[in-house]
């Protein structure tokens, strides 16, 4: 899928990051990915030459900052054996997922800069914490070198079944405050806040929940009228009935099982043509949000990796996207595979056509 340079163009006001230059780790859980063969070398997106020869027999490690089943935990699972391939090296995801990613993401960046460290960073959490001022990754994302983003995590908005709003449009007509649950902050707090804020509606945000699998439950149970994730985080509840999909951020693709409940719902873009918001300043937050939505999770190494060894990862990349098992599998776990290459991630996060201080209204609350 070719990248959408101008929805990521806002994020470069919080946000220089670069392509060149990035590893250590500690871990909670871990699956090890072992090369088994060969692989075709691809052209690194940048000037310097692959130095494959570095990583034969060397074992990678592949912080996710999430518990198992999150969608950075996905991800790293479903590149992790085909990057290992493609390298004749050990690949081994460790979930480091204290501090809603804030952990995993400050550990990669104190790693060693030996190419054997690679992660992922929220862009979601930390635009958002940049806007605010406030606490979150302890290193600067301008000094990180960029691998790759191979895709996102589709977002949802669900409704309780028993609760009058079975569409975003009856959401925003709602003469009385909405009770929409939360997850205690990251990408989903960000395009919660964002999205119902831009689009006036007037909800009462409960958060507290420290996992999305914390807010699904709480959902579940009946703490609040909607609530806001992943769709992966609500597919069977969508399924079964016990969710009404009331917006998500991208078209669902038919593989995806929540499909027949999903294919009529109004994405973020078909929002912005048929009720858009009022003002500039919230037509511009809405920008903002659909470019996170879309670039909000980057995989990256550590400041100061060699470029040969650093453009050896991004080639492992590229080849592991460009591989129809993986776009299959990413499909069938609600992961979306639009892959930005290193060049092409860079871009977009450097962009500065819009401004991520248009999010401050809605966040610094």
């Amino acid at each position: 899928m070719i990248m959408k340079r101008s929805l990521a163009a806002a994020l470069a006001a919080a946000l220089g990051i670069s392509a060149a230059g990035c590893g250590s780790s500690s871990a909670h859980s871990s699956a090890g990915t072992t090369a088994s063969g060969g692989a075709a070398a691809a052209a690194p997106s940048g000037g310097a030459t692959a130095d494959m020869s570095y990583f034969n027999g060397k074992t990678i490690t592949f912080i996710a900052p999430d518990k198992p089943g999150g969608s950075f935990d996905e991800w790293s699972r479903l590149l992790a054996p085909v990057m290992a391939q493609y390298l004749h090296a050990t690949v081994n995801v460790e979930n480091v997922p204290p501090g809603n990613t804030i952990v995993g993401q400050n550990q990669l960046a104190a790693s060693s800069a030996d190419g054997l460290t690679i992660g992922w960073l929220n862009v979601g959490e930390d635009v958002a914490d940049a806007v605010k001022g406030s606490g979150g990754i302890n290193f600067s994302l301008s000094k990180m070198s960029v691998v790759g983003a191979p895709g996102f995590g589709q977002m949802v908005l669900v409704a309780e079944p028993n609760s009058p709003y079975k569409t975003f449009a009856q959401l925003q007509q709602a003469s009385s405050q909405v009770t929409s649950l939360d997850v205690t902050k990251g990408t989903g707090d960000t395009v919660e806040r964002v999205l119902l804020g831009a689009y006036g509606i007037n909800a009462k945000i409960i958060t507290g929940y420290e996992s999305s699998k914390d807010l699904a439950a709480g959902f579940l149970r009946g703490d609040g009228q909607i609530a806001e994730e992943e769709l992966a985080v609500f597919q069977n509840a969508i399924v079964a009935g016990k969710a009404v999909p009331l917006w998500v951020s991208e078209p669902v693709p038919a593989q995806n099982p929540a499909y027949a409940q999903m294919k009529d719902v109004p994405t973020l873009a078909q929002l912005e043509q048929s009720s858009p918001p009022q003002g500039q300043q919230q037509a511009s937050a809405i920008k903002v949000l659909q470019s996170i939505t879309q670039v909000a999770q980057v995989v990256a190494a550590p400041p100061g990796v060699a470029a040969g060894r650093l453009a050896a990862l991004q080639a492992a990349m590229k080849y592991a996207m460009g591989q129809a098992s993986v776009q299959a599998q990413a499909l069938k776990e609600s992961l979306v595979p639009t892959f930005y290459d290193a060049q092409q991630t860079t871009q977009a996060l450097r962009t500065d056509q819009q401004d991520a201080q248009s999010l401050a209204p809605y966040l610094k609350k």
